[in-house]
């Protein structure tokens, strides 16, 4: 009796769960699809910019440094000439590829960029050396920082020669000076000559030197001539530097209304004079004593200074006259006489750096 009453009351629940079931699966199943409503959209935004910053985009176009644009040529074989015209005049720079030849490349690509123009003598020592090389346009300053090597030292840094300056190892940029002196002491701190100066070696050292090494570098790179036009407005400058090989000699010529020079296909013949005879000379005996003067050594006047420390020469200054004292036992009244007054004679003096100060001993960037 009761397990057929416990089978009964089993049945009746299953048969009201069945009633039931599919209520409750339709609830389950719209509960789920409200869900999604809700939350898909979101995680599908979410994923997408997951994707979109996954995913890889077009490949940009790589803009190199500004290093990496710099001209690279290769020099002439057979070394160039760099004719610099300046507010002094003109001289004349011929480049050995051989001395240095990292050196001697750079140089190259900087003189035909037109580097060098306008650029001014900032750094000016009498008796050591005078430097240039900072462009008047930050950003062509900028442009050409990429360092080359060192070349080896080949050469010494003797009087004319043109090497670049450095602030360490493996440092050359753009800035070079020329040596008024032979210092030597420079070829052990590994300044590599390149080149050296053929013609107007007189006009490089009369370049404006009262200035020393007042000039900032660090104001020159960041400001450009803006800084030097204001604070040293008398420097001296480059007012153009060019690769002078025999088309520029050419054009020279002809603005200068000269002839050309003549190729070798042009070249006529030289007419060889004709033999003279001589007639016999009579020999007339040397005096002794003008011979032995003749066997007297040259007495050297002046020398450069080559050593480390090196010193500025003084400039000797003229014996003041003193007045002859007038005996007052002799000195007689004369009536005035009216001339018109004689300017002093002064000599002309150009401000100098004083010589007690010692500039540095290396050229530096």
């Amino acid at each position: 009796m009761h397990r057929k009453e416990l089978s009964t009351g089993v049945n009746d629940i299953m048969k009201i769960a069945q009633s039931f079931l599919p209520s409750i699966i339709h609830t389950a199943l719209l509960a789920m699809l409200v869900t999604i409503s809700l939350f898909a959209p979101g995680c599908i935004k979410i994923e997408n910019a997951n994707e979109a910053a996954k995913s890889p985009e077009a490949p940009a176009i790589e803009v190199p440094p500004e290093e990496a644009k710099i001209p690279d040529d290769k020099p002439p074989v057979n070394g160039y000439q760099v004719k610099f015209e300046t507010t002094k005049g003109d001289f004349i720079v011929e480049v050995n590829e051989d001395l240095a030849p990292l050196g001697a490349k750079r140089f190259f690509n900087l003189v035909k960029s037109g580097f060098y123009d306008q650029c001014r003598f900032f750094r000016v020592l009498p008796g050591f050396m005078v430097q240039f090389g900072i462009n008047g346009d930050p950003a062509i300053n900028t442009k050409w920082k990429a360092q080359i090597p060192d070349d080896p030292v080949k050469t010494s840094n003797k009087k004319g020669t043109i090497t670049f300056a450095t602030s360490g190892q493996d440092s050359r940029t753009t800035q070079v000076f020329i040596n008024y002196a032979d210092n030597t002491f420079l070829d052990g701190q590994g300044f590599s000559p390149f080149g050296k100066v053929i013609s107007g070696m007189d006009v490089v050292e009369s370049i404006l030197s009262k200035h020393g090494e007042s000039p900032d570098q660090g104001a020159i790179q960041n400001v450009g001539n803006a800084y030097l036009i204001d604070k040293f407005p008398d420097l001296d400058l480059i007012i153009k530097a060019k690769i002078y090989d025999e088309e520029a000699r050419k054009n020279e010529a002809e603005k200068a209304g000269a002839t050309p020079p003549q190729t070798n296909s042009e070249t006529k013949p030289e007419m060889k004079p004709e033999p003279k005879t001589e007639e016999p000379k009579t020999e007339t005996k040397a005096d002794p004593a003008a011979k032995a003067d003749e066997n007297k050594p040259a007495v050297e006047t002046s020398k450069e200074p080559t050593n480390k420390e090196y010193m500025k020469k003084e400039e000797p200054k003229p014996a003041e006259s003193k007045p002859a004292e007038a005996n007052p036992a002799e000195t007689k009244p004369e009536p005035a006489k009216s001339e018109p007054a004689k300017p002093e004679d002064k000599p002309a003096t150009e401000a100098t750096s004083s010589s007690s100060e010692k500039p540095a001993e290396k050229p530096q960037e």
